[in-house]
């Protein structure tokens, strides 16, 4: 789990919330989570959230919540709230474990032990939203580093460049992308 010692406090911020629902009690979980998102969504700084549902095949029903906050700040400030508290409290008769991980900037895009499988879109998903943000964006960025004057060395051009398109990516772009195609990208395996 981070703690704001070790995270950029001012990055945006991804937290995922393993929890798996006692036996019978699947639908009044979801309308549980769909109750607390609307208290989420009031939080400042709030992003957006995605639920990964449980194959229909699978022994535990695990669920998969992964909520996106604007910095480090704002999700302390929801998490030491007071309706997140009483959601938190309603949430203990539900289920019967439950794991907590946070992340930031592009780790959340690879695989680290952390991170449930479930959490991570394949890989072809991946490069496919990449690629549609990447392309267009790269064409925008040599229109306009082509009326600018840049140094005409390739390689300093490259690395100007590539500054631009990563920093565009990680920061502006992915997030958007992220949230356009959340239900095609966090698709439950079944």
């Amino acid at each position: 789990m981070a703690d704001s010692k070790k995270v950029d406090t001012k990055k945006p911020i991804t937290t995922i919330v393993r929890r798996t629902v006692k036996p019978g009690r699947e639908a009044e979980y979801e309308q549980w989570v769909s109750d607390t998102t609307e208290d989420l969504k009031k939080a400042p700084g709030y992003m957006d959230i995605t639920m990964i549902k449980p194959g229909a095949t699978a022994k535990l029903k695990e669920y998969v919540l992964i909520i996106r906050f604007d910095n480090f700040e704002n999700v302390e400030k929801w998490e030491k709230s007071e309706p997140r508290n009483k959601w938190m409290e309603k949430a203990k008769d539900l289920t019967e474990q439950v794991s907590n991980t946070k992340v930031t900037g592009l780790e959340y895009w690879f695989p680290l032990p952390e991170i449930p499988k479930s959490a991570v879109p394949p890989r072809y998903k991946m490069a496919m939203v990449t690629a549609l943000a990447i392309y267009p964006l790269s064409l925008i960025i040599n229109n306009i580093y082509g009326f600018l004057s840049l140094p005409t060395n390739p390689y300093l051009r490259g690395l100007i460049i590539t500054i631009t398109l990563v920093c565009l990516m990680t920061y502006f772009v992915m997030p958007k992308m992220t949230s356009i195609f959340r239900n095609w990208l966090f698709k439950p395996q079944p």
